[in-house]
């Protein structure tokens, strides 16, 4: 039996099954580092004129730069959003898909699961990745990384409270499959959680 098949008997007694995005579903910036993005996007801040520690000159995650823009007023934040999800759209036409991902998703439909994605990555990004592997419309929800307001991402268990609150499954009928438990809060209701480490790209290892 292989992995993928192994991982949907153990959601077998599950309803719903949430997937974080990078990761479990694909390496977003395997094509299109997030090093560089991070690096762009300090380079729109000093443009507009925002002033930075050396720590945060030299960040290398987009996502930290994302939240320090919130630091600032509301148009450098929006500048620094918009930005980052143009750049996001561009990434995940080169991102690497993580194997046994898609298979997963898929499996999971096919015995009956709701499949949905909680992300940091805009909502947009995702829904290109999907629409590229014909499953827009049968990945449902897709809660994405809030617009321009970075301290409602994870680990905010908001995320995984809006992708909830859209299912039809209480908590406990759903499980998370998500590259780290310390990147979320727990969402009450007893939300069950499948680890995935970053540098895992196959989400049946063990």
């Amino acid at each position: 039996m292989n992995e993928t098949m192994k991982l949907v008997e153990l959601l077998a007694d599950k309803r719903a099954v949430l997937f974080d995005f990078d990761g479990p579903v694909c390496d977003v910036f395997a094509g299109l580092r997030a090093s560089d993005i991070a690096a762009d996007l300090v380079a729109l801040l000093r443009r507009l004129d925002v002033e930075m520690t050396p720590v945060l000159a030299a960040e290398r995650d987009p996502m930290a730069v994302l939240r320090f823009a919130a630091t600032a007023e509301p148009a450098v934040t929006r500048a620094v959003e918009d930005a980052l999800c143009a750049a996001e759209l561009a990434a995940v036409d080169m991102a690497r898909p993580t194997r046994g991902g898609v298979e997963t998703v898929l499996a999971c439909l096919a015995a009956g699961k709701v499949a949905a994605v909680v992300s940091n990555n805009s909502a947009a990004a995702v829904h290109r990745y999907l629409d590229s592997h014909d499953l827009t419309g049968t990945v449902w929800p897709v809660v994405g990384r809030p617009y321009a307001e970075p301290d409602r991402m994870k680990p905010s268990p908001e995320p995984l409270e809006r992708t909830l609150a859209q299912l039809p499954v209480a908590a406990g009928e759903a499980v998370l499959i998500g590259v780290c438990r310390s990147r979320w809060k727990t969402a009450s209701g007893g939300l069950n959680w499948v680890p995935v480490p970053r540098t895992r790209r196959h989400i049946g290892q063990s």
